[in-house]
């Protein structure tokens, strides 16, 4: 798969879109992406797709939704971790990673 956040959100595999549902599921992603292969914590999501009034339903809620993105990329895709979720990318597949490594390059 390949993930791409620098611009409108996307997800390819084999080159076709994945369907990423619910507006809410897709910001999720795209937080979990900005801090790919770390754990990002359940409150920081509840604050970027709620910020200050979140519902009382939000952790059962934020569950959901990454309940619908393992359907979509995948059941291994991304990983409870104690308090948060992480997402395992390989930063060759994606587009933000690969533009840092390629800054880097060129700084170098």
């Amino acid at each position: 798969m390949e993930f791409w956040i620098l611009g409108p959100l996307e997800v390819t595999s084999g080159g076709r879109p994945v369907e990423l549902g619910y507006t809410k599921q897709q910001v999720v992603l795209g937080a979990l992406l900005l801090y790919a292969n770390r754990v990002v914590p359940r409150e920081r999501l509840i604050d970027e797709l709620w910020g200050e009034s979140p519902p009382p339903s939000a952790a059962k809620l934020i569950q959901g939704y990454v309940s619908g993105l393992r359907r979509a990329l995948g059941r291994d895709a991304i990983v409870t971790r104690s308090g948060g979720y992480l997402v395992h990318v390989d930063p060759e597949r994606l587009d933000a990673a690969r533009f840092e490594r390629l800054v880097a390059e060129g700084r170098a």
